[in-house]
């Protein structure tokens, strides 16, 4: 007689729940998750030889010996059938401990934000010059880049006479990986052989998924953020 786990008198197996790789199955690191042929994971007790395990049947899901389940990734290197009462949850792998996270509350602009979809100021944009300063005020406000426009302010120098300015904008500062942080940095403009012949600073904060920047005009109109 073939068995499946559905035919089995077992209401305390221990499963399997999407966890890191390096947090264990059960409170009893002697467990190991376990593939099963029909389909998810059995967290098992590990400490049981390859030799007192019967070989799955032919078809490679079902096993003739009762409350066994056909699984297929354990260290005996070929698809066993493993007693179902290794996987009790009282007995031999109660569950983990719960995974606690403490996660940063994410900072309004990270919601209230100008979405700039603007593809001139993309660095392989070929537009022609633009002006920043009427694009941005005095006071900063926090912007988002997207579409077309790219993601990110550029980080690393950029030619002159690109992104649709003269003098092109690059971000020389820091990038926050923590998420919900805020840092400021400056902004570099190449014009010419000067790398940073103008510059102003700007704020960026880490959205978990993006980056917001508060941004405030250029230096000069023919200064632009440039975007990748």
């Amino acid at each position: 007689m073939d068995f499946l786990i559905e035919d089995l008198e077992c209401s305390s197996r221990s499963y399997c729940i999407p966890r890191p790789t390096d947090v264990p199955c059960s409170a009893n690191y002697d467990c190991e998750c376990y593939s099963m042929a029909i389909g998810g994971q059995i967290c098992a007790n590990s400490q049981i030889p390859c030799s007192n395990l019967t070989s799955c049947n032919p078809d490679g899901v079902t096993c003739s010996e009762s409350n066994t389940i056909c699984v297929t990734n354990t260290r005996c290197q070929r698809p066993v059938c493993y007693p179902i009462v290794m996987a009790d949850s009282q007995t031999q792998c109660p569950p983990p401990k719960p995974i606690t996270t403490t996660e940063t509350p994410l900072p309004p602009q990270c919601w209230n934000y100008t979405l700039n979809t603007d593809g001139t100021r993309h660095v392989n944009s070929s537009s022609g010059p633009k002006c920043d300063p009427n694009k941005f005020a005095y006071l900063a406000k926090w912007v988002r880049f997207s579409g077309a426009a790219g993601t990110l302010f550029a980080t690393s120098m950029i030619p002159p006479n690109c992104c649709g300015a003269y003098y092109t904008g690059y971000y020389t500062g820091l990038m926050s990986t923590q998420c919900g942080d805020t840092v400021t940095g400056k902004v570099c403009y190449n014009w010419n052989t000067n790398t940073c012949y103008m510059s102003n600073m700007i704020s960026v904060t880490n959205c978990k998924d993006f980056f917001v920047y508060a941004l405030v005009a250029s230096p000069n109109c023919s200064g632009r953020y440039c975007t990748i």
